[in-house]
């Protein structure tokens, strides 16, 4: 089956080479079914077999039975190509895995609204109360002031900063629950 398919002589090449796939494909298809894995199909690897038997055609051996050999040899050649790839695409796949992979997204947007709401219903609950109060549970909480310091700051005697305090945080729980309260309502609302 050698020489370039011009002229007269084409019709001989495609006649020889039609014969070729007429003679082994069925044969050829049996032996890659039974070699190849899931991920290759056997008809893409005898296809595969024949586009290259057809670009060489002039290594094509005439005997039939030779003819055979050098096709299963091709075909275990092409399942070879095929299973590096798929090697090499598994491997590429577990390396781009850990690099993609990173901390869920989800889980931090979560926190961060949640966090939110509990900061928006602390701010609510903290504007309720008294100005003095305020002042005093801000410069303890936010300011990380002692009473000491925050009596030196405001003017205010000691024992009157403990007592703010003391209100300061009883009512901010209170007014925190009723705040929770509010913001489930608010979503069940708004759902």
């Amino acid at each position: 089956m050698s020489g370039k398919p011009t002229g007269d002589g084409a019709h001989t090449v495609l006649t020889a080479f039609e014969i070729l796939f007429r003679r082994h494909a069925a044969s050829l298809r049996r032996h890659v079914r039974a070699a190849a894995t899931r991920q290759v199909s056997p008809d893409d690897v005898v296809a595969e077999t024949f586009l290259v038997a057809w670009r060489l055609r002039d290594r094509v051996p005439a005997d039939p039975a030779q003819a055979e050999v050098w096709l299963l040899q091709t075909a275990w050649s092409v399942l070879a190509r095929h299973d590096d790839a798929l090697a090499r695409d598994h491997a590429l796949s577990r390396r781009l895995q850990g690099r993609l992979s990173g901390p869920d997204v989800a889980d931090e947007v979560t926190y961060r609204w949640e966090l939110r709401e509990r900061l928006a219903m602390a701010a609510a609950a903290l504007s309720r109360l008294s100005p003095p109060e305020r002042e005093t549970v801000k410069l303890y909480v936010i300011g990380h002031l002692s009473y000491a310091e925050i009596a030196a700051a405001t003017g205010t005697p000691l024992n009157t900063v403990r007592a703010r305090l003391v209100r300061g945080r009883r009512r901010l729980r209170g007014l925190a629950e009723q705040e929770a309260v509010r913001a489930r309502w608010r979503r069940c609302g708004s759902s």
